[in-house]
């Protein structure tokens, strides 16, 4: 009982703790959302989300909310009060449907190859987009497909390239499909259309079809494959564009699962046939791993254009993902990753092992080398100054001999460093990478005994031999 009383006091005074700890920027936008998803929520009637523009988006809380959001996305303390807004009257005109989408933009035009007007919407009207914008993510963020990358919290580029690296493995062909394709009148009602099937309400739609009569939307699907395009103007544009393309990674999705019959691996070991993967392939008729490819990318650029109406560029040839160099995508190299079976993953754990052993044994060699080279350096220097001294000199060593040949007046060090130039220039010594390469390889190396120099250099050959062999 005691030990019971001591962790609930801990527990409380754990919470206390966490209670005056200050929140940062993201808990603070987290605990918002959560609040209007607590709304959104509450309107799930009979399998739809009903009246969310009545209910949820017109409700001062909720503008109130989103301003805040957009307000730390700005890095803006939100502690600070702007009285000048007031949600209160923005609620009565969305809730009696007065309030005038092309009385709250303004536009501003964009230089370049042609000049563009861009419609952008004023403060009231981007809160509105903001807390539609979290409504709708609160709807279907839980139904996008794991493949879906583009403009969601926590994803972007380099999380689409981790996930190929991690879950796309072993494959053979590569080909990139170009979307090119704003916003239309067209592609708007087939958007609606999709968003009532699990969303009733009206107003909802008439909201955002204003927003798109008066330009403010400017949502555009291009410049980069699904889940990469390019900033959007406005904060509604990446969520419907999600939303829009949300059908395209569920077909994509069933057409992986179709094609995965095709794949020659799956039917290598007889236990592992079924037969509606043989009955696929039956149908299809397809030869080859290449042809396989190209009827994928054929149903894929066909969905895109005949159900999505969207312009797209299929002039990028079919790769082979085989390729040395790997392929460039979204200015990263992406290169074939192999799942190796653990026995090769045995033999090349070894080989790192032995490649580790050699670099060390080249390391101790070179340390000891350039050790033996530095100590005949100051050997050197020693006898240099030995022969000047008569007593120590000996008269028939021939640096003793050489020593009369000197300039008269230069210094010993400056003669010793005259011979070494010499040396130098006979042993051809700059090319060395340094000085330790010189006293290594043209001083030490040579005085060594001939089979211990050959010994090492078998043994390195061995080992460069033996890790790039296959």
């Amino acid at each position: 009982m005691k030990l019971a009383e001591n962790l609930a006091s801990l527990v409380e005074e754990s919470s206390h703790m966490d209670e005056r700890r200050p929140k940062s920027r993201m808990e603070l936008k987290r605990s918002l959302e959560l609040r209007i998803k607590k709304r959104v929520k509450e309107q799930y009637i009979n399998g739809k989300f009903r009246n969310l523009m009545a209910k949820v988006i017109s409700n001062p809380e909720t503008l109130q909310d989103a301003y805040d959001c957009i307000r730390l996305n700005s890095n803006i303390n939100i502690a600070f009060n702007d009285d000048n807004t007031s949600f209160d009257s923005i609620a009565k005109e969305l809730c009696c449907g007065s309030f005038d989408v092309n009385a709250n933009t303004f536009s501003i035009s964009k230089k370049g190859a042609r000049e563009e007007v861009l419609v952008l919407p004023n403060i009231n009207l981007r809160v509105i987009q903001e807390a539609i914008r979290i409504v709708l993510e609160v709807v279907y963020k839980p139904d996008f497909s794991k493949i879906s990358h583009g403009y969601r919290s926590g994803r972007g580029h380099s999380t689409a390239l981790k996930y190929i690296s991690k879950e796309i493995s072993n494959p053979d062909w590569w080909f990139t499909l170009l979307i090119n394709k704003k916003l239309d009148a067209c592609i708007l009602g087939k958007l609606i259309t999709v968003m009532e099937d699990k969303v009733e309400d009206p107003s909802l739609y008439a909201m955002i079809q204003s927003m798109f009569n008066a330009n403010v939307l400017n949502v555009e699907f291009g410049g980069f494959p699904k889940g990469h395009g390019l900033p959007q103007e406005g904060v509604l544009s990446p969520i419907l564009m999600n939303i829009y393309l949300n059908q395209f990674d569920h077909e994509f999705y069933r057409l992986s699962m179709k094609y995965e019959a095709l794949s020659p691996s799956l039917h290598s070991d007889q236990k592992s046939q079924s037969k509606l993967r043989s009955w696929f392939r039956r149908h299809l008729k397809v030869a080859g791993s290449k042809d396989a490819a190209l009827d994928f990318k054929s149903e894929v650029l066909n969905y895109l254009q005949k159900s999505l109406h969207l312009d797209v560029d299929d002039r990028a040839e079919l790769l082979s993902c085989q390729m040395p160099h790997g392929v460039r995508f979204l200015g990263t190299l992406v290169r074939r990753n192999v799942r190796e079976s653990p026995a090769t993953r045995a033999v090349h754990k070894l080989k790192e092992k032995v490649a580790l052993f050699g670099l060390q044994k080249e390391e101790a060699w070179n340390a000891g080398t350039v050790s033996i080279g530095k100590k005949w350096l100051g050997h050197g220097l020693k006898k240099v100054k030995e022969s000047e001294i008569k007593h120590l000199a000996d008269c028939r060593s021939v640096l003793s001999q050489i020593s009369h040949f000197r300039k008269s007046g230069m210094e010993t060090d400056h003669w010793y460093k005259h011979l070494l130039k010499i040396w130098m220039e006979d042993v051809k010594a700059k090319a060395a990478e340094s000085e330790d390469a010189i006293l290594s390889k043209y001083v030490a190396e040579p005085a060594l005994p001939e089979e211990l120099r050959n010994s090492f250099y078998e043994f390195q050959r061995q080992v460069k031999t033996y890790v790039s062999s296959e």
